[in-house]
């Protein structure tokens, strides 16, 4: 997300529908530690959680990379500890380009969701239904559904095949919560350099650094938020604090950059101001 890794021997490099793929060894460990976060899994279930992971994130950057190579750019993808990042020139995008690629990242993850609850159906046997109660209750709002739709879902929990529960319900987790994450106002997800690109259309000369003040401040109201509803057991809270907290300093920085700029050289109506100098 902030720029390519360095190359690494331990890399997994491979090709996918023309675009070239790195796997860093960093992504493997952080989707393991993932894990620690989301409770105690049998070696089974961790197991099947790293590959939804691997697939989901995959997937997403698939929906930036082809995209843009629909658009002629030469698109390549990299999974690293951070998540992932799809490097598809987009210094030569026009606008409404380079937002159709950014929207398509957490797009394809619900094209993926999509699938997910189409086959949960005749694997799991469950209704459309159900899976809106799971959604809901992923969002932590009330369940609601028809006390059919509840214990369609118990049966499937408790007497259904307990290895395509744990795929269903890692991979629903992760291609429903995290594009909606994804499409937050914090750069550098997706939604933080769509709202970038947003502003920077309606004010070229300052709208880039109106969106580092967006992020930082909705990064630092969640993390204060998730702080706050910890009630001092940070528990399994601490992910999510310093998730956030993470992407409200890192704009802080930049904003502290911009304000260095500003005062050493002014914008002098310049779009590309604060990259003078760098």
């Amino acid at each position: 997300m902030f720029g390519l890794p360095a190359p690494s021997p331990y890399d997994l490099r491979f090709r996918l529908f023309g675009v070239p793929v790195t796997v860093s060894p960093y992504f493997w460990l952080t989707a393991v530690l993932l894990v620690g976060f989301g409770g105690e899994l049998s070696p089974e279930a961790a197991l099947i959680w790293v590959a939804c992971v691997f697939v989901s994130i995959l997937v997403h950057e698939f929906g930036h990379a082809l995209t843009a190579r629909a658009f002629g750019f030469r698109p390549q993808v990299v999974l690293y500890g951070m998540g992932g990042l799809c490097a598809s020139e987009a210094e030569r995008q026009t606008f409404g380009q380079r937002l159709a690629v950014l929207f398509m990242g957490p797009g394809a993850q619900f094209l993926l969701l999509g699938l997910i609850v189409l086959a949960s159906r005749p694997l799991l046997g469950l209704t459309p239904g159900v899976n809106a109660m799971i959604a809901r209750m992923l969002l932590g709002l009330p369940a609601g559904g028809s006390l059919e739709d509840g214990l369609r879902l118990a049966q499937a929990v408790q007497r259904g095949n307990p290895a395509a529960w744990e795929l269903y319900w890692s991979l629903f987790q992760i291609n429903w919560l995290w594009p909606l994450i994804n499409l937050l106002p914090i750069w550098p997800l997706d939604g933080g350099q769509i709202a970038a690109e947003l502003l920077g259309r309606a004010n070229p000369v300052h709208g880039k650094r109106w969106g580092h003040i967006v992020s930082m401040v909705t990064a630092g109201l969640i993390a204060a938020y998730a702080l706050a509803q910890s009630k001092g057991q940070i528990g399994g809270n601490l992910f999510r604090i310093l998730f956030f907290a993470y992407f409200a300093l890192v704009n802080y920085q930049i904003l502290q950059f911009y304000h260095q700029q500003f005062h050493r050289r002014g914008p002098d109506d310049d779009p590309e101001w604060w990259t003078r100098d760098r």
